[in-house]
């Protein structure tokens, strides 16, 4: 048998007083339910409420406790037994606790996008419309406009993200205009190589055919000859 590892509550649970309110799950909107970070995952008493008083059965109660009071928890299940549904329930305990936990963004990773369009879709079901989906290729006409691309258009930036913004095209401008100077000059090179086109290339990535042509361009007695460069007579050859 498998010994169970002792794995301590998240980091945001820990505090002396917090509790997970169970409320927002709840079949009674007038029932009250917490749970402390301090209850033993197999605790029968809280497994027992939660089956009486959530839609949830047992297993599923069993793994969200278990999902609630560990810094991390391995569900896993064939298809058809709940887990998604369960993930929702999860959720919507969390947000419920979110201010007091000083939670910041849930961030949800699916592995299609079928399958975070179907999860996304179910929050927003039950009421949870604070979405934005990160990626393309969604095929939900619920998801229709919290696209995180959508969404930052609609929103207003601060003045720091105004300067990024700016300070980003003008960046790529002179990218642009540093790019556009280096194609022409490789096209002009393209069209008539020329040794003072060349020269400091080849002396880079060539020196040794750089030191060839070089050396050419000096007589037997050690003189510059003075006429065109090797290069250039031999490109015409």
């Amino acid at each position: 048998m498998s010994p169970v590892l002792d794995i301590p509550p998240p980091l945001y649970a820990r505090g002396a007083h917090f509790r997970f309110s169970l409320n927002a799950i709840l079949k009674n909107a007038d029932d009250d339910l917490a749970l402390s970070p301090n209850t033993p995952i197999d605790d029968h008493t809280i497994i027992n409420e939660l089956e009486a008083r959530t839609c949830l059965d047992r297993g599923q109660c069993r793994a969200l406790v278990a999902a609630l009071l560990r810094e991390f928890a391995f569900i896993q299940g064939p298809p058809g037994m709940g887990k998604s549904y369960l993930g929702i329930h999860l959720m919507r305990v969390l947000l419920s606790c979110k201010s007091e936990a000083g939670l910041g963004p849930i961030i949800v990773v699916c592995y299609t996008n079928h399958a975070l369009d179907q999860f996304l879709e179910h929050l927003v079901g039950v009421g949870i419309e604070k979405v934005i989906r990160i990626g393309g290729r969604s095929q939900s006409a619920i998801l229709e406009g919290k696209n995180l691309s959508a969404v930052s258009q609609g929103e207003t930036k601060t003045g720091s993200e105004r300067y990024l913004v700016a300070k980003t095209y003008t960046n790529l401008e002179e990218a642009e205009k540093s790019i556009s100077k280096r194609l022409g000059f490789l096209h002009s090179t393209q069209r008539r190589p020329e040794w003072a086109n060349l020269k400091r290339h080849l002396a880079s990535s060539y020196p040794r055919i750089h030191a060839q042509f070089e050396f050419a361009r000096f007589d037997d007695d050690g003189f510059e000859a003075v006429r065109r460069d090797c290069f250039d007579l031999w490109i015409l050859h």
